[in-house]
């Protein structure tokens, strides 16, 4: 009859459709699966850079601070060194006026005593 015919014809169409629906199913669960493992595989990888991220942050960390305390360190020096010169020059400085004095008294010594023997033979 048409009317079993048509149930058949229905019950096959739903089994095909079920079968199409469950190897969609299994075909999805692989398809998971797989994203499933390449966000862990991911994961890890981003795991691991940030480890290595952190590790960079450290040295760079540890190479800016022995660097500012060799610059702290240099700069002391020079700071030193700039007060030693600065006190070098200006006990070279006085040396040198106060021998400049001496020399210039000297000098006047001889004028007056050049003045006095001239003197001396002028009235003579």
């Amino acid at each position: 009859s048409y009317g079993e015919f048509g149930k058949q014809w229905y019950q096959r169409r739903v089994r095909e459709r079920l079968t199409d629906v469950e190897a969609d199913n299994i075909r999805l669960r692989g398809s998971l699966k797989s994203l499933e493992r390449q966000n862990e595989d991911i994961e890890k990888v981003s795991s691991r850079l940030k480890g290595e991220r952190d590790k960079v942050e450290e040295v760079i960390r540890e190479e800016f601070s022995e660097r500012l305390v060799l610059l702290e360190e240099e700069n002391k020096n020079l700071k030193t060194d700039l007060v030693e010169t600065r006190t070098r020059h200006k006990l070279e400085l006085e040396r040198t006026e106060k021998s400049h004095e001496i020399e210039m008294g000297d000098v006047q010594g001889r004028i007056t005593s050049a003045f006095s023997k001239r003197d001396e033979t002028v009235r003579g």
